[in-house]
């Protein structure tokens, strides 16, 4: 689903042309225009000073300035009185003059706007406003069916006329015209109905359907801080098509995930199967599973490039946007083209007139068009035919080359040596048709091109670039254009080489140390070190008097606070669970409470209404004013009333109970201490994800973290070599280095004592130094009894 205005439209107002009247200068037009729009506030009046300064014009300051408000601008610009807006405005109740007629008709076809401006009474020229397509519109919705979008439909709140005319452009499923921000939200969700839904927006108002829908895309290259912050994802750059680009890049990375994963589970599965069987030793195992997981990240890093990003090196779009630039150079001269066919209509009789519109449209095609048609056909097609997947679409691109040209060369000969004398009707018109014909084929054969070369400018490979032939008629536009984009193309193709070389280097030092482990293995083996009778490897499970923190809202955790050491005091902030999420959900829900307390106000007043025609009723039929037919009809629409209240007391209760959930949830983001004391185990980071009543504690706070117990299953061999009170000396096995001292508290004979070895329950009281060890782990030990006591022989 996508709005309209600033998303498959570029947004505002924008001036697609300038109908001037007979003998007026459309640039005279705009300037008065624009002089006379510097004082107002209004986007169309912006809209206006822009486009005059774009072009170059003067502008005079404007005196008595007077401004109608909805209507208009008047004011004097150098002795004479301007007037900018309405048709109503600038030209009163009179008759419009044929030229003007015309040019609201074409502005009614269009669906433009339309702005009148009047000097000294008379309308000189009528401005046309347009809220126009992205270029990029069409590819963007052609890549989206391409990549199996089944169903495209186009939400706005603007007028239906307008929407219906963007809709049957663009050929999409279906236009929702004239919603409101919720009507947008029920739209998504009776969507959501039928399938997964993708939502793009860019406005304030698009922020609770892109919440509402299964996927949010904002574009904030423009867009609103709330859209972006309601979105799942935000592209960053004001281009449609990247849209399909984000759609095709999520279904690559998904599918190179699950080959990862199905990769990954697969051959540990086969691993700890050999290993069940005693194919694989410990260690080969351990080497083997980190080799497993580097296959599965390099397969996943494929992620970061391109398809075929090997073959054919990701290079940036200067090439298209060099040749993108050309066109737009030529937006001028064909605009020329148009109001000249447009001042051959008023050209009957001033035979002189004509022969000069028709020369100059002449000279602008040979010396503009036709030299860039020539140009393309010469020099860029040949250069980008080899860059396409299929050839075909350029021929068809040369085709439109040779009819632009062919009517380039009627034109010449109709207007060669043309003489006023030689000017009838028959030629006028003819000279019209061909000129209207180039300007509408090399509009349409330009947004053709752009799209070729965007595909062309995806594909470029280094390798394949044809070689130099030197300069030719136009100095090498598209040549430089090109070797630009294939100068930073060969950049890219470089780094991501030099890139997958280093990988490639790590999987092979990977492979040599597994391959050389057993001969180093066999290096270092001897005999072994007899193990002291006086210790035993023991897991242990270490314990304090400590308080976890858990959550009591699921969430991501967007900031930690308390570190292993840190000391808090009860009721500290000790982590953050991003709030967003849940301040969104809570503003949703006020507006949802506040329009469900709206319903049931209304409910209350319609119900009131109807109890007093009731009561009414009533009276009369006492009277015998009415029949019991009218009295039945009034009270079954009091208890229609009365239901509907009873349901919109209810819709409001759980509106209540939704709008007080949600501010719970909101209260319960901050993860606090519940004791003052010393933070002695973490289990947290930035960007997990926890989930409220299944997730491990996320803190444990010891008032005093120095003491721990450690309890420990001993033998009988060990136990009856202990003793209550006995100093005894704790290392962890990993950390030998550093051995805890600490004395024997508890020793007690396991349940089944009927058993023939039996174990004790050991308890340590040991200090924490440093805080090494951590409340709650489990751990293997080594323990050294320092007593006197020995082992027996049992």
């Amino acid at each position: 689903m996508f709005d309209k205005t600033g998303t498959l439209t570029v947004g505002g107002a924008r001036l697609v042309a300038v109908e001037a009247a007979p003998g007026v200068a459309p640039d005279e037009a705009l300037r008065l225009a624009a002089s006379i729009e510097q004082a107002s506030h209004h986007i169309l009046g912006a809209t206006i000073v822009s486009a005059a300064r774009g072009k170059g014009l003067s502008l005079q300051a404007p005196q008595d300035v007077r401004e109608v408000l909805g209507s208009g601008l008047e004011g004097v610009i150098e002795g004479r009185k301007v007037s900018v807006g309405s048709l109503q405005f600038a030209h009163g109740e009179g008759r419009l003059e044929e030229w003007a007629r015309r040019a609201a008709r074409r502005a009614s076809w269009r669906s433009a706007l339309t702005v009148f401006v009047a000097v000294d009474g008379r309308v000189i020229a009528v401005f046309l406003f347009a809220d126009e397509l992205r270029s990029e519109t069409p590819r963007a919705i052609q890549a989206l069916r391409r990549a199996g979008v089944s169903r495209i439909v186009m939400v706005t709140g603007d007028r239906a006329e307008p929407a219906e005319t963007i809709g049957a452009a663009l050929d999409l499923d279906a236009v929702l015209a004239e919603r409101v921000p919720s009507d947008k939200v029920d739209a998504v969700v009776m969507e959501r109905r039928l399938a997964p839904t993708l939502m793009v927006g860019d406005g304030i108002n698009d922020a609770p359907a892109l919440a509402a829908a299964d996927v949010g895309l904002a574009m904030g290259a423009r867009g609103a801080s709330a859209s972006s912050e309601a979105a799942d994802a935000v592209i960053l750059v004001d281009r449609l098509d990247r849209v399909a680009d984000a759609v095709a890049i999520a279904r690559r990375t998904r599918a190179i995930a699950m080959q990862s994963i199905i990769a990954g589970m697969a051959l540990s599965g086969v691993t700890m199967i050999a290993a069940a069987f005693g194919y694989v030793t410990p260690v080969a195992g351990a080497l083997l599973q980190e080799a497993i997981d580097v296959a599965v990240i390099l397969n996943a890093l494929r992620a970061l490039a391109p398809p075929h990003a090997l073959g054919h090196p990701p290079m940036s779009e200067a090439a298209a946007a060099i040749l993108r630039e050309d066109h737009e150079r030529l937006a001028p001269s064909l605009e020329r083209l148009r109001q000249i066919a447009d001042a051959l209509d008023d050209a009957q009789g001033a035979e002189a007139e004509a022969v000069d519109y028709i020369l100059e449209a002449n000279r602008i095609i040979e010396t503009v068009i036709a030299r860039h048609e020539r140009e393309d056909e010469a020099t860029i097609y040949p250069r980008v035919s080899s860059y396409l997947k299929k050839g075909h679409g350029l021929s068809a691109m040369s085709r439109a080359h040779r009819e632009i040209l062919h009517q380039a060369r009627l034109l010449g000969r109709l207007s060669d040596g043309l003489r006023p004398s030689d000017v009838e009707p028959y030629l006028v018109r003819d000279a019209q048709r061909i000129i209207e014909s180039i300007e509408s084929l090399v509009h349409i054969h330009n947004a053709q091109e752009e799209d070729i070369y965007e595909d062309a400018a995806a594909q470029l490979d280094i390798e394949s670039q044809a070689p130099d032939k030197g300069p030719n008629t136009h100095e090498n536009r598209g040549a430089t254009a090109f070797e630009r984009a294939l100068e930073l193309a060969s950049d890219g193709g470089r780094r991501w080489r030099m890139s997958a070389g280093v990988l490639v280097i790590l999987a092979f030092a990977a492979a040599g140390v597994y391959l050389s482990w057993d001969y180093f293995a066999r290096l270092r083996q001897g005999a072994p070190e007899p193990e002291s009778a006086w210790s035993e490897i023991m897991t242990a499970h270490i314990t304090s008097d400590s308080s976890a923190i858990g959550v009591l809202t699921s969430g991501v955790i967007d900031v930690v606070f308390c570190d292993v050491g840190s000391i808090v005091k009860a009721g500290q902030v000790c982590a953050q669970i991003d709030a967003r999420p849940y301040r969104f959900i809570v503003e949703r829900g006020n507006v949802d409470l506040s329009l469900a307390n709206g319903r049931l106000e209304k409910s209350r007043a319609r119900l009131a209404r109807a109890r007093a025609k009731y009561e009414r009723n009533q009276g009369l039929f006492k009277r015998k004013a009415i029949a019991l037919s009218a009295l039945k009809v009034s009270q079954n629409a009091l208890e229609q009333m009365r239901a509907e209240v009873t349901d919109a007391e209810a819709a409001a209760d759980l509106a209540q109970a939704a709008f007080a959930a949600a501010q719970s949830n909101l209260e319960h983001t901050s993860i606090v201490s519940p004791i003052a004391g010393t933070v002695v185990a973490r289990n947290v980071a930035v960007g997990q994800s926890v989930v409220a009543a299944q997730t491990e504690p996320l803190f444990r706070v010891a008032a005093d973290p120095g003491t721990l117990k450690i309890n420990v299953t001993a033998d009988s061999r060990v136990a009856y070599a202990l003793r209550l009170g006995d100093a005894v000396s704790v290392s962890l096995e990993t950390d030998l280095s550093h051995p805890f001292v600490g004395r024997l508290t508890q020793i007690s004979l396991n349940p089944k004592p009927s058993e023939a070895n039996a174990n004790y329950d050991v308890v340590i009281t040991t200090t924490n130094r440093n805080l090494r060890l951590k409340p709650g782990m489990t751990t293997t030990i080594r323990i050294m009894p320092s007593g006197a006591h020995r082992p027996t022989k049992k």
